[in-house]
Order: C-alpha cells, then sequence, then structure tokens
C-alpha cells in the first residue's frame, strides 16, 4: 500500500521510523490523515434543495375577484340556475348577470358553471320577457369576446375611430347565432310604439308633454305589454308597467346585438332617445358641468350649461335618485352613440339628448357625494353599482363631479365584502356578488363613439 504524501513528509522529518516513538508518531499521523479524508469525504454539507416557489401575489382587487367568482360558483343551485328572493313578475334574472360576472372574472367558457348556466338559459326560450332577452345578448356577447380572447373595449385607430371587425358573428355556432336575433328582434318587438291621443284635443301644451311623459312610448315594460286605454275614451293610452329598469336593460341588450352584427333599426334608437329625453323631470337649476372623457387613452375636461334635472323610475313616478339617473344618462349616452352618424333628420333630437345627457350628468355632479354611500338592506346596492358602471363606460367620462367613480365604487366593494368572497346578505348574495364582480371586471362594455367630447379640445 503507497504511502500517504502527509505521512512521508512526517516520518522524513523525525528520521526515527525505526525507534518506538517514531512508531508512534507515524501511527498518530496515519490516524490524522485518514479520519480527516474520511470527514471530507463524508461531512461535506449538500446544497439545500431549492425552496418552493412562493404563491404569486394578488392585489386586493385581483383577490377580491378571485374570492368573489368562487363565491358567486357555489351559489349555483339545482339545473344551473341562480336563484333569487325577490318579488314581482319579472325580477332582473340572476342566472345571466352571474354568468357575464363569471366570464368577467376568468372562469373558462367550458367550465361546468359556464356550461350549466348557458343550458339553463337555453331551456327558457322562446324569450318572455325584457331583462330576461337583453341581459342573455350580454352573455352571449362576452362568451364570443372570451372565446377568442378579444378585450372588452374595440380597438381603435390613431384617430381614436373604432376598428370595427368583419364578419362578427362568425364567432358563434349557428345555434347561438339564431339565439341572439331572438333576443334581438324579441327586443325590438317589445318596444312600445308611440301611442297618440284619442278623441278631441284638450288642455295646454304643456299639459299635454305631461300626459306624454306618462304613456311609456318608445320605452319597455317587463314584457310585451297592451297599452290601457283612456277609461273615458279620451286622452293618452298608457302602459303603466313602462319604467326607466327595463328601458336601460333593453338598450343595453341592443347594443350588444348592434356590435356584435345584429341589424337593429334606427327607429329603436330614435323612439328610445325621444322617450328618455321627455322623462328627465322638467326645471332644474343651472350648473356649470365640469364635463369630461376617456379618448384613446387620452383624458380631457372642460366646461359646459346645464341644469340639473334627474330621472325618477319611470315617468308615471316620483322620487328622482342617483341611480335613476345614473341609468338615465347611460340610455341617453348609448341612444346617441347608435344613431346613424351626421344624419340631418336626427339633429334635432340628438341635440335634445345631449341636452338631457348634459343635465342629469349635472345632478349627478351637484348630489355631492358618491352614490354607493346609500347602501340597502343587503350590504350594497346592485341597481346603484350596475346604473354608474353603464352611465361611466356610455359617456367614456372618469369623473362625476370631483369623484372618480371607478375608484371609489371599487373602494366600496373592496371594504363591503364577506368572509366568503360574496357580497350582500341572505338570499339577495346572488345578485349583489354578480353586480359587484361585473362592477369590479368592468363588464359592460365601453362606449366606441363619443356622445360628449368636442373636437380640438386640449388634452391632459
Amino acid at each position: 500500500m503507497p504511502t500517504s504524501p502527509r505521512i512521508r513528509v512526517l516520518t522524513s522529518g523525525l528520521h526515527v521510523t525505526r525507534s518506538w516513538i517514531g512508531r508512534a508518531f507515524l501511527w498518530i499521523g496515519i490516524s490524522c490523515t485518514v479520519g480527516l479524508r474520511a470527514g471530507f469525504a463524508g461531512d461535506v454539507p449538500r446544497p439545500a434543495p431549492p425552496a418552493a416557489k412562493p404563491p404569486p401575489t394578488r392585489t386586493p382587487l385581483e383577490e377580491a375577484i378571485r374570492k368573489g367568482s368562487q363565491g358567486l360558483a357555489a351559489l349555483q343551485g339545482k339545473g344551473g340556475i341562480w336563484w333569487e328572493d325577490v318579488t314581482g313578475d319579472d325580477p332582473v334574472p340572476v342566472t345571466p348577470l352571474a354568468l357575464l360576472a363569471l366570464l368577467g372574472g376568468g372562469l373558462p367558457v367550458d367550465a361546468p358553471p359556464i356550461e350549466a348556466g348557458l343550458a339553463a338559459l337555453a331551456s327558457q326560450r322562446p324569450m318572455q320577457s325584457t331583462n330576461g332577452a337583453a341581459l342573455t345578448m350580454l352573455v352571449l356577447e362576452a362568451l364570443g369576446n372570451r372565446r377568442l380572447g378579444l378585450p372588452g373595449d374595440a380597438s381603435v385607430d390613431r384617430y381614436g375611430q373604432p376598428i370595427e371587425p368583419r364578419n362578427r358573428l362568425a364567432r358563434y355556432s349557428e345555434k347561438e347565432q339564431a339565439w341572439m336575433v331572438e333576443c334581438a328582434h324579441f327586443l325590438v318587438a317589445s318596444q312600445i310604439p308611440s301611442l297618440e291621443w284619442i278623441g278631441p284635443r284638450v288642455g295646454t301644451p304643456e299639459a299635454d308633454r305631461q300626459w306624454r311623459r306618462q304613456t311609456g312610448s318608445g320605452a319597455w315594460a317587463s314584457k310585451r305589454t297592451e297599452p290601457t286605454l283612456p277609461t273615458e275614451g279620451v286622452g293618452y293610452p298608457i302602459v303603466v308597467d313602462a319604467s326607466l329598469s327595463f328601458t336601460h336593460n333593453a338598450i343595453l341588450g341592443l347594443q350588444a346585438a348592434a356590435r356584435c352584427g345584429v341589424s337593429v333599426p334606427a327607429s329603436t334608437w330614435r323612439g328610445a332617445l325621444a322617450c328618455l329625453a321627455l322623462w328627465e323631470w322638467p326645471g332644474g337649476d343651472a350648473e356649470e358641468l365640469r364635463a369630461n372623457e376617456v379618448s384613446a387613452g387620452v383624458f380631457r375636461e372642460w366646461k359646459e350649461r346645464a341644469r340639473a334635472r334627474g330621472f325618477s323610475p319611470s315617468g308615471c313616478t316620483e322620487g328622482v335618485s342617483a341611480t335613476w339617473t345614473a341609468a338615465g344618462a347611460a340610455t341617453l349616452a348609448m341612444c346617441l352613440a347608435s344613431l346613424p352618424r351626421d344624419s340631418d333628420a336626427d339633429a334635432g333630437l340628438v341635440g335634445e339628448g345631449r341636452g338631457a345627457l348634459l343635465d342629469a350628468l349635472a345632478w349627478m355632479q351637484r348630489r355631492g357625494s358618491a352614490p354607493w354611500r346609500v347602501v340597502g338592506t343587503s350590504g350594497i346596492d346592485p341597481e346603484v353599482f350596475l346604473s354608474v358602471l353603464s352611465m361611466g363606460n356610455a359617456t367614456r367620462c372618469r369623473y362625476v363631479g370631483t369623484h372618480d367613480w371607478s375608484a371609489e365604487g371599487t373602494a366600496e366593494l373592496l371594504r363591503a365584502q364577506n368572509a366568503d368572497g360574496t357580497w350582500g346578505a341572505g338570499g339577495l348574495r346572488g345578485k349583489a356578488t354578480a353586480v359587484a364582480l361585473i362592477f369590479l371586471t368592468n363588464g359592460l362594455i365601453r362606449s366606441r363613439v363619443s356622445v360628449l367630447g368636442k373636437p380640438g379640445l386640449p388634452a391632459k
């Protein structure tokens, strides 16, 4: 066995390898050398295994959307339907709202809750209600956009004009196309026609305007409804069920249909615009409106003269509120954006409609506080959030007065979310959670057309 170099050095230095002292030193050296080698060979610390990657950090908004989507999916009942404890002949269907919220929250189109919910909606055909047809149309549009990975906002060219995709209906199956056409045709046919005076004329022009406000001409009711004739045979027929809520939802659905390539008659937008301009409450104090708009990523603001006038639930009822004024402003803006551009025949109506829109925004500005601070028994008022989101997207405004409606609404929803990810309380959690998610994910598509802006305004 060859001698270690260290042992040779040791023994050569002592020159006494044959004496007992030399042998002792020799064995000590051998033992130390072998021990050191064994230690270096076996006790060298191995590198620690790579630490597990920490879970991706989410912003509070992303975490709220994730928890909210899980909580909303857990509320789905048998048959794919979200149930709600509501009263009335035609409550806002929670199932299409929930599907719209889950699609906006990132759930795949082939996820079990989405497929079950779509099957539940398909089982309710043919369409029977205004809200059902309108909100189903929004779901079908979102389904096609998600399937192709399209953003909610339309692409624009360098001049800020929308780039319309060709053959938009091609992104849907034949069954879905037929379903969309069915929804749109139902909504067009369900619009209340122009109702004319019956019998000899009486009253002043101002009284006539007040009576026409109550007819519902150009608006929508919960379903196709025949007007009630005047009791004494003189006066305007009236559709008592006509309301701003149904009208707002119908216009939302028809705009989605038009974006998807389904033809909507221009007379539909004209009738709704004339109705809303008439429904806005008369009077109102003078207000300098801080108008503003975000267009193609550029923020502009300017001042306009207006009168602070709001909306009530319908032309037959009183009670102006932020919910209905925001819904009225959104409906006016959507009708203005949908009318043919540069039409001389519509110039008067467009001017009246834009004036009514400015007045509604002035009323919201004069209110002086964020509308969602007033909450209902469900913890949040879903109608407020849906109306304000619709108004903000339809007008493309960032501020209502001095309030950043999106930032303040988001902060309020983050504060009000339940521990299980839902919003609201009791049987109202389904609708509250769906609307909260739609607001947080901006589930309503922004307008592609400027209805407020003026050319040549400086950018900020």
